[in-house]
């Protein structure tokens, strides 16, 4: 009994047991406020106008004692706006910690907190930072640093030897940093977004990826880089449909030579059929919207090809100036010790017939744990069983199923006591999983 317990104090207790029935809040206030004011008279002779205060507690301190090597030549005019560009020379690009301290800035900021920081949180575990490893200093790039009039960064751009943008990081009013990786891809400039959260109360890792909507964010960005019409990319994500269709194209001799020189092969004699590997460039669209699906739960930046098949349909082929289309059925998604094994099928169409099956399988690696189980499965393709019926017994135990429900029954067929008018001893029975 709580109530009952009785606690003996040594004289220390006694001395600074000044109340009757204290509550332990109060006295543990006591020494938490107590042990500041010994620390602030020890340190600062009691006043308080003497505490230094700082943005942040974590990351790389700045180097406030010693002059910062500039590893670039850097501008800094009386505009809010700071220049650093690196030398084209490679033997004069500075290391990585010299140009990140300098990008950085001696203040404290959000912009310091993340280009210090070899680590960031996201969710409960410790990552690398990757925004670090993509602003590593490359021969001729020049970074562009807008601050505010106290001197606060704003936003920061990389700008590669070409003048193409590469890079850029901003933040907003609420500690939002967005952090965008640039390319180009089908004659257009693709973005990655990589969102962070700077958080300075957080202690010694004030940098927080964003986890909410990051698979999506990536796969927004694949989007870009598989899909000439990314429409049907953006309606693939987030969708929990099993099966997708691609768009319908016309091959011509151009599109195959175009092909074969694409991968090594020889050019070869005309000819009106199309090669078994041409399936694959007919495929991808569909195939890529199984892999952008909610269905496959991965995230793409970390996705590994296992295996491809390819098999004509008996009868079937692909020829030049065909209608062709496909159409793809994720079949599998199962988590396995080294991350989520996905398997996808589906079929090349010509002229809305299918023609080449296409089998293919994919590891997105795991990062973290492993997803529910509630979200796996395998389709399985069971092989048919027939079942001959010899006599009434064998009948009358059928019929007596509740789960039996023949497939080619009519108005007409009712079961009764002699079973349905087209089922009889000597039928035989045809059981397929569908």
């Amino acid at each position: 009994d709580v109530g009952r317990v009785c606690i003996l104090q040594g004289p220390v207790a006694v001395r600074y047991s000044t109340k009757a029935n204290e509550p332990v809040k109060d006295i543990l206030d006591g020494i938490y406020h107590g042990q500041i004011a010994k620390l602030l008279e020890r340190l600062h002779g009691g006043e308080q106008d003497r505490i230094s205060s700082v943005e942040y507690l974590g990351g790389g301190l700045a180097l406030s004692d010693r002059s910062l090597t500039e590893p670039a030549e850097a501008e800094l005019p009386a505009t809010e706006i700071r220049v650093l560009a690196v030398p084209k020379d490679l033997s004069e690009v500075p290391e990585d910690h010299s140009w990140f301290e300098t990008l950085a800035g001696r203040e404290r900021s959000w912009l310091r907190a993340l280009l210090t920081s070899r680590v960031v949180m996201q969710g409960s575990r410790l990552v690398d930072n990757v925004v670090r490893q993509a602003l590593r200093p490359q021969p001729g790039q020049v970074a562009r640093v807008k601050s505010r009039s106290d001197g606060q960064p704003l936003k920061v751009e990389i700008i590669d030897m070409a003048g193409q943008r590469e890079a850029m990081l901003a933040i907003d009013g609420k500690g939002l940093i967005k952090f965008f990786l640039f390319t180009t891809a089908r004659r257009r400039q693709c973005a990655l977004e990589i969102q962070l959260m700077y958080s300075p109360q957080t202690g010694a890792y004030p940098i927080h990826e964003v986890v909410d909507g990051h698979i999506e964010r990536i796969k927004r960005f694949y989007a870009q880089l598989w899909f000439e019409d990314t429409s049907l990319a953006e309606s693939a994500i987030g969708s929990a449909a099993l099966v997708h269709r691609g768009p319908e194209t016309i091959p011509s001799q151009a599109d195959v030579d175009a092909f074969r020189a694409a991968i090594g092969a020889a050019r070869g004699a005309k000819c009106a059929d199309v090669p078994l590997d041409y399936s694959i460039k007919v495929f991808w669209p569909a195939l890529c919207a199984c892999l952008m699906s909610a269905t496959c739960d991965g995230d793409l930046s970390r996705l590994v090809h296992v295996s491809n098949a390819f098999s004509r349909v008996k009868g079937q082929g692909i020829r030049i100036g065909a209608r062709l289309g496909s159409e793809a059925c994720v079949t599998e998604a199962v988590d396995g010790p080294t991350g989520r094994l996905v398997g996808v099928c589906g079929y090349v169409l010509a002229d809305g017939v299918p023609a080449v099956e296409v089998r293919t399988k994919f590891l997105f690696r795991r990062a973290g744990k492993a997803s529910s189980s509630a979200s796996q499965f395998r389709v399985v393709d069971e092989p048919d069983t027939e079942l001959h019926i010899g006599d009434r017994t064998m009948l009358a135990r059928i019929l007596s199923k509740s789960w039996f429900v023949p497939a080619e029954t009519t108005s007409r067929d009712t079961p009764s006591g002699h079973g349905y008018k087209h089922i009889h001893v000597g039928s035989t029975l045809l059981f397929r999983l569908v």
